[in-house]
């Protein structure tokens, strides 16, 4: 065989070693950036959520109630669990543990001829029935929908001619802004509506326009 064709055929088999090393070198690569984007999509919070929020009431409302002034404001700490989840949508429980609830009102008279002094009342209380429709394809923000139910037990009638223990019922809309993986600042409003459920002599019942913010962290 002449040196020529033996160049030839040299040449034609690096050629092909060389097509065959970039062609791996394309798919580790391209398998490797695969593997990376899908880790990085993929969160590393856990299930379980433990946080406390607090907020206070701008303005009354009465599309339920019909007691016009006063003023409210609570602080609470959360639990939840994530029940559901497909794709970017999940489905969680909530269970609010309320330690402190204040309400400001005139006491005396009725919804339509309140009278008195402003009085401010503590309460405390649970609302265990809590579900949150969240929306997490944003990554780094995660909006939600959310609604519960539970009781608020104060030291004094609100008002006078009301009781001492009241139903909660609320639903608002909210965003949880992910400073880490597994901690998130809360952000949200709140429409609550108190109401004793016609327990007493009289039920007039307190619309609160709830703004809120949070602290959450996630296992």
């Amino acid at each position: 065989m002449s040196v020529g064709r033996r160049r030839k055929i040299g040449l034609r088999r690096n050629a092909k070693a060389a097509a065959a090393l970039l062609f791996l070198l394309a798919t580790g690569g391209q398998a490797a950036a695969q593997d990376a984007g899908t880790a990085a999509s993929a969160t590393t919070r856990g299930p379980n959520e433990l946080g406390l929020w607090g907020g206070g009431s701008v303005a009354s409302a009465t599309m339920i109630g019909r007691w016009t002034d006063f003023d409210f404001g609570m602080l609470a700490v959360r639990y939840a669990r994530e029940l559901w989840s497909k794709d970017s949508f999940a489905l969680d429980w909530t269970i609010d543990g309320v330690p402190l609830a204040l309400l400001s009102l005139r006491r005396g008279g009725t919804a339509n001829h309140q009278s008195g002094s402003k009085d401010v009342v503590y309460g405390a209380g649970l609302a265990p029935i809590g579900l949150r429709f969240d929306y997490d394809a944003f990554g780094w923000w995660r909006p939600y929908f959310a609604t519960n139910i539970g009781f608020l037990m104060f030291e004094e009638r609100v008002p006078a001619s009301g009781t001492k223990f009241n139903y909660t019922w609320d639903f608002g809309l909210g965003t949880q802004l992910f400073v880490t993986d597994d901690q998130a600042l809360t952000l949200g409003y709140d429409f609550k509506h108190i109401s004793n459920a016609y327990s007493g002599k009289d039920n007039p019942g307190f619309d609160a326009n709830l703004f809120y913010i949070g602290y959450s962290f996630f296992r």
